[in-house]
């Protein structure tokens, strides 16, 4: 048999390529092999993880549900003691109960039971009824709404967090408060966007919260409100309180139109054919008793400014008819009255009005220029008529 041998030389070169050993070299290999040796397979310790979180979460879970309030006794209401001592441990056990729904949260955001247990949290928290230290309300349904925004509980997040923002806001001059109320209406309008079956006694307090934290000056926002309003929740006495409210900001600046026959004389009136005059829009009742504080002034300017250029107009909500016409007669009232039973009332609710007296002005254009003169008549008729006194002087 022919047994192949390599040359010498070749010989020389394997071993020229082999690793030479160093001093040291093989402890170092031990060390390698011992370093590079498997750690535990990832999912035994995702499942170690898991378990823990899990053992966790039961743990709070069981803490959560043993956690009873305490239960009012009816025999005790007039006992003030007793309800302090009532109102103490109640709010001692909902703010148990919240803590401990953050700590669950944490511990296992996605455990299902969150999703009845964080409206909790959110409605107490929100609305600074409970601080817990690290935690932040608004940030929370925030996350909660990125990771889990079709769960259950997101429908409370967008309810909440909008509510949140409301809470914080200090002052509408400050820049922060303004930011505040910006988030907020967003939040609100998202909801109303999203959730359009939602009950309309909650969709109502939703929109009638934006009312605190805008001015009266404000008719933008104003105007975007009382179009929620209708939209909300049509056919409702609130949606045509503030359809008229609407009316009252579209039509400033438009010819204020009324014609009907005088309570008193019979005569038609109509305050288009008034132009030339400024005309003062008074809607009353006479068994209201701040329009009776009121009418003594009214019946006052009335006779300052009656020659001047000036024409007074009632609006009478009265039901009873004869106590009416004795109210007319006694105080001296002799400007045209808009009387009808059913009518006058309609058409002052056409206009929002839930309340007299409220008074309107209209320019000697025939134009409505003001809805809400009440208590400022003695400034603003002479400067309605100051135009016209102007140019008699030149």
């Amino acid at each position: 048999m022919r047994v192949f041998t390599l040359p010498l030389f070749a010989v020389s070169v394997c071993l020229c390529v082999l690793p030479v050993p160093v001093r040291g070299q093989e402890e170092n290999n031990q060390d390698q092999q011992v370093k590079s040796t498997p750690a535990a397979p990832e999912k035994e310790q995702d499942k170690t993880t898991v378990k823990t979180a899990n053992e966790q979460a039961a743990r709070l879970l069981e803490e959560i549900h043993n956690i009873k309030p305490p239960v009012f006794d009816p025999d005790k209401a007039g006992d003030p003691d007793y309800q302090d001592e009532f109102q103490k441990e109640f709010e001692a056990a909902a703010a148990r109960e919240a803590e401990l729904i953050y700590q669950l949260y944490k511990a296992d955001p996605d455990n299902s039971e969150l999703d009845e247990l964080l409206p909790k949290l959110w409605a107490r928290t929100a609305i600074g009824d409970d601080e817990i230290e690290g935690y932040d309300p608004l940030a929370n349904m925030k996350e909660f709404l990125e990771k889990y925004p079709d769960r259950p509980a997101a429908h409370d997040a967008r309810l909440y967090l909008p509510l949140g923002y409301l809470y914080r806001i200090t002052d509408l001059e400050d820049e922060q408060s303004l930011k505040y109320r910006d988030e907020a209406f967003r939040g609100i309008d998202e909801f109303l966007e999203k959730y359009p079956d939602e009950d309309v006694l909650t969709k109502l307090r939703l929109v009638w919260m934006k009312f605190r934290y805008v001015k009266g000056d404000d008719s933008a926002h104003m105007r975007e409100i009382y179009k929620q309003v209708t939209e909300v929740a049509p056919r409702t006495k609130q949606a045509r309180w503030a359809a008229g409210q609407l009316r009252q900001i579209d039509d400033l600046g438009k010819p204020f139109e009324l014609e009907f026959n005088d309570y008193l004389t019979g005569r038609h009136v109509s305050v288009s054919d008034m132009k030339g005059k400024v005309v003062v829009v008074l809607f009353w009742a006479s068994y209201s008793a701040p329009c009776q504080t009121l009418m003594p002034d009214m019946v006052k300017l009335y006779e300052e400014f009656r020659d001047k250029g000036v024409e007074f107009v009632g609006i009478s909500e009265d039901i009873d008819e004869n106590r009416l016409k004795q109210y007319l007669q006694d105080e001296n009232i002799t400007w045209p009255q808009y009387f009808d039973k059913k009518k006058s009332k309609d058409y002052a609710e056409s206009w929002g009005l839930l309340a007299v007296p409220e008074i309107f002005l209209v320019d000697r254009e025939g134009r409505l220029v003001n809805t809400k003169a009440r208590g400022k008549l003695r400034e603003l008729i002479p400067a309605l008529l100051e135009p016209a006194e102007k140019s008699a002087d030149e």
